[in-house]
């Protein structure tokens, strides 16, 4: 053991010092650049802002720079490196007499360019963040001066920072290479690879930090530092299948100062001994839920050296398959249920996320994605597990896998989150017997299991995905965000962002497939002040599979010039100023966006077939879908179609993101569905969860994107709206002023775009927002902008009210609302779906009030 520690040590010197310049990064200045402009703007700022009626009377610019990188290793397989790179610009300004109640405030982080020193997009960056800050600080000091909340407080105490004046320094992490990093972590935790019972893993935390600070008290500080903070831990399991840990953690200043060969050995020691401590120790009683949460089912995984060279995708598949049976085998011999069904998603890929401005780069962000998740149902076709809502109970957790295709380490990861699985089932299984039991008839909420079930087959994808081309994106958003870099009057940016990855799913009913799954998002951006001295913004998102879908660059500026062109144009507009409740033409993409909500995005009132989830909390569950009430029956004007073409690859020339073969359960999806037809239901979208209306899945239970995640949930893929009742363009226009005559209006309402839920800047928005409107006179068919409207959520039955649309026809790609988490960019969430509708539709009537924001 200790010639092992030896060499390990020895290793880690080899590994540090070869490392060089493997990881490329921005060039240095020779010129302090950031500090010589952070401390031009903020004594021109201050100066300017110190006096008035609200003077500022402490201001602080800060910026950091931030290189970082995580790296991690399980049992010898390293983890893909994700390495970031960063400049944030911080404000704070202080308003009102330092003696009194002051108030201040911190500017969140703004981001800065990262390569190309554009000295006037820094200062106009810098001014930016500085009047936003100033603007904040000024409204609550006014606040405070109208409510006379004044309290005696010292200078000293408001604000105090270390003055220490540093020479500019510039420092690059020479020293470290994440991909060599990344293999030496590998080879520590492989030690422990032959240790029965135990899991091993590292985690090596780097960061190189510089920081320039100017103050209007005159400091001026420049510091750099880089740091590397190392964990190692041995996830242990004991005979009576409880799990224990025991962990170290070291840190260094800089990675070229490495623990000594005495700390290592002490490391190791330690553990070693933490280890073997436990492992004799018995558990806590199976009275204490926490203990008895972590207690396991399943056996360990005992490895068996399995070596062979393969796809990871083709190791996948012979590691559930040999997963399933031996655990079937295990479970009858302890006496326990086995599942009859058991699901299993494996995802590998990667997300990039980039921003543009002034024809800079200002971030750019990979991050690998690697995941399993398993599904387990216990019972049988009739009662099972499937559809509980339970309050201590959340989901399964995707299982990270490392970077590698070890055979034995998936294994073991399989297990442990087969194990999981199989305890949560096991717990919502008692849990819907217990709630069942408070129902005066359990016949009322009895399901038959679906019943649907394919031949085994193996459904391989033909196409491949095509993988982005960081340095074509990159310079595609440099190029798009100088466009309108020389306008004073709007600000704009553009971004990018891209999720791709191979899906492989397997189930216990021998049902599997491969396939990728894809989707590439360009954002563009403007913003303009308005006259009543707010702000109008707007952006267009684009959706694809690959760079390559995207208009050539010619088409580029043609939508860059007009999305400039109509935030100018809409931050001039009046706002309506009376209520309405009229006929109201929508055109073009505010069409798709209409249709998707009415009818995709709230789920109890859309076309998918939903099963309200059995809890205690809910006492009628036997409809989810407000539909399925109304099978048969007319839901909308007679004159629509709503049909599913989920297999159609392209429309008018572009190619569709909601196209697919095979849903999320393996199951095949037919070339046409028919929805509704003449205005009458006749079905709906459904999985293998089944419901009153839908027995059996039609093959429409989709991935939706969370978080970086891949989850599984009804969902449309391609849906086409279609009218009878046709007219040109122009006749539509007078339709919509006859109405509007008719019903006692001297205008009337077009609708152009609405606010979306994947809007970034706008997803909070609770209402179903006009982003960009026209109001038409309706004698004379002047058309006036206006903006801010609102009109709230629309759904299905208020196409009753669709009368009448153009027989052309386009195809817009977006992300429908899946299930959204905190701090995910809104473009790049949800589900992946393609809609095909008119590029005008009149509506006989919609509300619509005037609002503020």
């Amino acid at each position: 053991m200790k010639t092992l520690r030896k060499i390990l040590f020895c290793t880690l010197l080899l590994c540090f010092g070869a490392a060089g310049a493997a990881w490329a990064q921005p060039q240095e200045l020779e010129e302090d650049f950031i500090g010589t402009i952070l401390q031009e703007e903020h004594n021109r700022l201050f100066s300017n802002l110190s006096k008035g009626d609200a003077p500022v009377t402490y201001m602080s610019l800060t910026v950091v720079e931030e290189h970082s990188c995580n790296l991690a290793a399980y049992m010898g397989s390293p983890v893909a490196p994700n390495p970031t790179y960063g400049r944030w610009l911080f404000v704070k300004i202080v308003v009102g007499d330092l003696d009194r109640a002051t108030n201040y405030y911190e500017g969140s982080n703004v981001l800065l360019p990262l390569y190309d020193e554009n000295e006037p997009l820094v200062r106009s960056i810098i001014r930016s963040a500085v009047d936003e800050a100033y603007k904040a600080a000024r409204k609550e000091y006014q606040t405070l001066r109208i409510r006379k909340h004044f309290m005696a407080q010292s200078e000293d105490d408001v604000f105090t920072h270390p003055v220490q004046r540093v020479g500019y320094q510039p420092k690059q992490p020479e020293s470290f290479d994440p991909k060599v990093c990344s293999g030496l972590l590998g080879q520590i935790t492989a030690y422990v690879r032959d240790m029965s019972n135990s899991e091993s893993e590292a985690i090596m935390n780097y960061e190189c930090r510089r920081s320039w600070f100017v103050d209007s008290e005159g400091s001026y500080e420049v510091e750099n530092e880089e740091t590397a903070d190392y964990k190692f831990a041995i996830r242990g399991i004991r005979p009576d299948g409880s799990y224990f840990k025991v962990n170290q953690r070291l840190e260094t200043v800089s990675p070229n100062l490495l623990p000594s060969e005495n700390e290592w050995h002490d490391v190791v020691d330690s553990l070693l001994r933490d280890f073997q401590e436990k492992m004799g120790k018995p558990s806590l009683s199976e009275d204490n839920y926490t203990e008895y949460k972590e207690r396991l089912v399943l056996s360990p995984y005992e490895t068996h050296h399995d070596h062979a060279v393969e796809t990871a995708s083709d190791m996948f598949f012979r590691a559930v398959r040999d997963e399933v049976e031996e655990i079937d085998l295990e479970l009858q011999d302890k006496g326990m249920p086995v599942p009859y069904r058991s699901e299993f998603y494996w995802v590998d890929g990667r997300r990039l996320q980039a921003e543009a401005r002034d024809g800079t780069l200002l971030q750019m962000v990979e991050t690998p994605v690697r995941t399993l998740n398993s599904r387990v149902l216990l019972g049988d076709n009739q009662l099972n597990n499937d559809g509980v809502e339970v309050d201590f109970l959340t989901q399964t957790k995707p299982v990270s896998l490392p970077a590698d295709s070890h055979y034995d380490n998936f294994r073991t990861l399989l297990r442990r989150s087969l194990d999981a699985a199989y305890r949560q089932a096991w717990q919502e299984l008692e849990y819907k017997n217990v709630v069942m039991n408070s129902f005066d008839s359990w016949e009322r909420i009895k399901r038959p299991r679906d019943g649907y079930r394919e031949e085994p087959r193996f459904y391989d994808a033909e196409k491949k995905n095509v993988p982005v081309d960081k340095d074509k994106m990159m310079a595609l958003l440099c190029e798009l965000s100088s466009m309108l870099a020389q306008d004073t009057t709007i600000e704009s940016c553009v971004d990018a962002y891209a999720y791709q990855a191979e899906v492989c799913y397997y189930s216990s009913d021998r049902l599997q497939y491969r396939q990728p799954f894809s989707v590439v998002c360009i954002r563009l951006f403007a913003k303009a002040k308005t006259s009543d001295g707010g702000e109008f913004s707007d952006e267009d998102l684009l959706y694809v599979l690959d760079l390559d879908d995207f208009p050539d660059m010619e088409g580029w500026q043609n939508r860059m010039r007009s999305l400039g062109n109509r935030v100018k144009m809409m931050a001039k507009a009046s706002n309506p100023v009376q209520y309405y409740d009229g006929p109201v033409l929508v055109e073009g993409e505010a069409v798709a966006q209409l249709f998707a909500q009415a009818f995709t995005e709230n789920t109890s009132q859309s076309i998918y077939a939903y099963r309200i989830p059995l809890s205690k909390h809910v006492r009628h569950n036997v409809v989810g879908s407000r539909l399925e009430k109304c099978l048969s029956q007319q839901v909308i004007n007679a004159s629509c179609d709503v049909d599913a073409i989920d297999t159609l690859g392209s429309y008018g020339g572009m190619r569709l993101i909601g196209q697919y073969n095979v849903d999320a359960e393996g199951v095949k999806v037919s070339p046409h569905m028919e929805i509704i037809h003449r205005g009458e239901l006749y079905s709906l979208l459904s999985d293998r969860t089944p419901t009153l209306s839908s027995k059996t899945s039609n093959g429409h239970r989709r991935l939706a994107l969370s978080a970086d995640r891949l989850r599984p949930m009804v969902g449309a893929g391609v849906l086409r709206l279609t009218c009878h009742q046709t007219a040109n363009t122009q006749n539509l226009k007078k339709m919509l002023c006859k109405k509007a005559r008719v019903a006692g209006y001297s205008h009337a309402y077009i609708i152009r775009k609405f606010y979306s839920w994947n809007m970034s800047e706008y997803w909070s928005v609770p209402d179903f927002h006009p982003l960009y409107m026209v109001q038409v006179d309706v004698r004379t068919g002047k058309e006036i902008p206006v903006r801010m409207a609102c009109a709230q959520d629309r759904h299905f039955y208020d196409f009753l009210n669709a009368s009448a649309a153009t027989k052309e026809l386009s195809a817009y790609n977006m992300m429908l609302n899946g299930s959204r988490y905190s701090g995910v960019e809104p473009p790049l969430s949800g589900i992946p779906c393609s809609v095909i509708v008119p590029n005008m539709l009149l509506f006989d009537r919609m509300e619509l009030l005037p609002v503020s924001r």
